[in-house]
Order: C-alpha cells, then structure tokens, then sequence
C-alpha cells in the first residue's frame, strides 16, 4: 500500500527549522508475513485444509498459496503453487496430496497490480489415509464411493477423491474391477486377495449394430470406449440383457465411455450376449475394454481392436441364432435408412402365427427376439418355421427350426 508522512515543526541539530515534507513515499506492506500467525492446516482423509486471516493491505486483491512435499526431516522439493485462479476467500481445500505424504505451505498476497507480498509463515500437514473402497474419504464405503470411482473413470474429476483407497484391488489402476470390488465390500460378500486375471477368456465386438459380449464365465462389470469422428454423435440403446445393471457414460472429444455395473449382485449370464444397440457412429472403433468376473479379477479379451462400427449400406435379414432354439432366438435387422417395418413368423403353410415387429424404426441395425409362442401367447410346435422381413420395398425369408 502507499502511506504518506507528514513531519511539521521539527530542527536540525542546531536547531534550525526543518521544512515540513510533504511528498509521501511508497512501499509494498509485508502484510502476509506480519499477520500470518494464525494461518493453519488441518489435515484430513485424503485432504489438507487450510485457513488464514483477511489481508491488513486495502488494495489485496487475492492470495495464492503454495507447497512443498517433505522429502526427508528436513528437505523439501521444489515449491510449486497450488491454485490455478487466484484464491478470492481465506480458506482452501487441497485435494491433491497424498496420504501419510508431509506438506508444507505458505500463502502470499496479491495486490491490486499483481504483486505479491513476502511469504506467510510455514504450516506442516500430514493427510492421512482411508480404508479401502473408501474413495471420497468420509470415513465409510457405500455408493457414493461407487460414484465417485465411475466419475473418475469416466474423467469427471470427483473432489474429493483418494486414489489409493479407490484402488481396491491393489493393481495400480482404477476401473470397473474396483467397482466390482467396492459393491462385494458393501454387500458384505467375501473378498479374495487374488487379483491375477481368470483363466477363462471373453470378447466384446459390434455385430450387425450392436455391441455384443461373449464370455465363458458370468461378468459382474465392463468398460470400454468408441473412439472416432462418429463418437461426438453415438446414441447407444441398453438392450434388455441389462436389466438390473447400471450405466454410466461420457461422450467428449472424439471418445464415448461407458461403465456397466450392479450394486446388487446381477451378472450377465455366459454365452453370446447384445448389450447395446449402436447408432449414428460411422468411422468409431472400440477401444479399452476391461471385463470384471463376480470377484473384481479381470478377464482376458480377445478383442479386434480397429472394430468399426457404420450403419448398413443395404437392407438385410441374418440368420437368427440359435438355431434350432429352445425356448428363444434372436433375429437381426439390417435398415440402411429409416424405413416402415413388418417382421413376421409363419408356418410352412403361409399362415402368421406372430407378429414380432411392426412399425417404423430408424436407420441401423436391430435385433429382434421370439419367444417361440404365437400372437395368443401359446408355445408353437417343433417345426420348421419362416420369418420374413418387409422394410421399404425389400422382402427377405428365412428358415428357422423349433425344438422342444
């Protein structure tokens, strides 16, 4: 701040009158290091908060402040500040330490043109840790910290966030196998040790439009990206495998992620699954795929990595698998553009015994599922049957058997 100083009246040694000064004269006030006394850090789980007093200065415009990590009892590293904006208030929460890991901080004041004042006094502070699951360090494991882990996995910066809790299963990373792991912690279901991949392998692919799973053992959890100039526009549709799972996704900058869990104990069963139904994302690739069995471990996948998902250049019907079924089949659907639809099973003699499908759909690819009963609910014979697709102006049949 600038002070001015009048001095009237006063003499020389000889008693001479000394003319009364009347300029003032500026300096900077060293406020932070004379009022600091009372700055103070108080750690906690995952986090350090800190508090100071109000600047004596008028023209204080904010504080930045500042750390060192403790290298050994008496060396630090090098001083790095902590806020990215300056600091408005005289309180703040730093979040990005790490547990049993000694700071030591100082704040300084910033004046109206961006000066900043000498230091504070130094405070020392020790964050500690928390259990494991416990991710936003509030001292317990419940969904929250599932949301806080999806939220990180899906880059959204959750504050707070202790990355070695939120590491459940000790592997150095955090993704879905830690979810996993959380919701056995919360349901009180035993936790194994082991953290070395199944033996079993599984796949994840896009076929005829839908993102498609098959795995010899149950999956308790996925993820995994579409990466490409289509991501920005991707819509991906649950199919109803995934009842009872929950879905958590982004989409931003060219990358779509999504995260499938449940905080109860369902599973998608083994075998040839559909999860999703893709649309609106030519030229994107699946990418990142980490599969979770019930117990957090990973499964291998055997993945084509540069798999593309595009929408159909024609008009299709595949073959329904499996085939024969018992008790149902799927179908798929081939529509290159929006179209009216009719998709019908008959028997050999020409008759409709089911209508599946009617109505108009959207571009991309579909899949439709029979049950094997007729339009009055009633199970059909073993047989051979016919279904047959009729989409603007394209007419395809095909063969499927019945066994009971």
């Amino acid at each position: 701040g600038l002070n001015t100083i009048r001095v009237a009246s006063a003499q020389d040694d000889e008693h001479f009158a000394i003319p009364e000064e009347i300029t003032p004269f500026g300096f900077v006030i060293q406020a932070a290091g004379a009022a600091s006394s009372d700055f103070l850090a108080t750690p906690g789980v995952g986090k350090v908060i800190l508090g100071w007093p109000a600047a004596s200065s008028a023209d204080g415009l904010g504080y930045n402040l500042y750390r060192q990590e403790a290298l050994t009892d008496s060396t630090f590293s090098d001083t790095t500040r902590v806020n990215v904006g300056l600091i408005g208030g005289t309180t703040y929460t730093d979040f990005a330490v790490t547990p049993n890991i000694t700071y030591r901080y100082v704040y300084r004041v910033v004046s109206t043109d961006m000066t900043e004042s000498d230091p504070s006094k130094s405070v020392l502070a020790t964050p500690v840790g928390a259990a494991s699951g416990d991710a936003n360090g509030d001292m317990a494991v419940n969904v929250l910290d599932i949301v806080a882990v999806v939220n990180y996995v899906l880059e959204e910066r959750p504050e707070p966030f202790l990355a070695e809790a939120a590491d459940a299963n000790l592997d150095g990373h955090i993704d879905v196998l830690d979810v996993v792991r959380i919701v056995r912690t919360i349901l009180g279901l035993p936790k194994t040790a082991d953290t070395t991949p199944v033996a079993a392998t599984a796949e994840l692919t896009v076929e005829d439009g839908f993102i498609v799973l098959r795995s010899a053992v149950p999956v308790a959890g996925l993820q995994f990206s579409l990466v490409g100039a289509g991501a920005d526009s991707l819509r991906l549709t649950p199919t109803d495998a995934l009842t009872g799972m929950e879905t958590g996704s982004v989409v931003r900058g060219g990358q779509a992620t999504y995260v499938v869990y449940s905080l109860s104990r369902t599973v998608l069963p083994t075998g040839t699954v559909a999860l999703f139904h893709v649309n609106g994302a030519r030229g994107t690739q699946l990418r990142d795929i980490v599969l979770s069995d019930t117990d957090g471990r990973q499964i291998p996948t055997d993945v084509v990595a540069d798999e593309v998902v595009a929408l159909p250049s024609a008009y299709g019907l595949s073959q329904n698998y499996p085939n024969p079924f018992n008790p149902s089949t799927t179908m798929g659907l081939a529509l290159p553009q929006a179209a009216d639809v009719q998709l019908a099973v008959y028997n050999l003699a020409g008759q409709r015994i089911r209508l599946l499908r009617q109505g108009r759909l959207e571009a991309g690819y579909h899949r439709v599922v029979w049950d094997g009963r007729d339009d009055r609910g009633r199970a059909v014979a073993s047989g051979v049957y016919l279904y047959r697709l009729e989409a603007g102006g394209y007419l395809e049949t095909r063969k499927l058997a019945v066994l009971k």
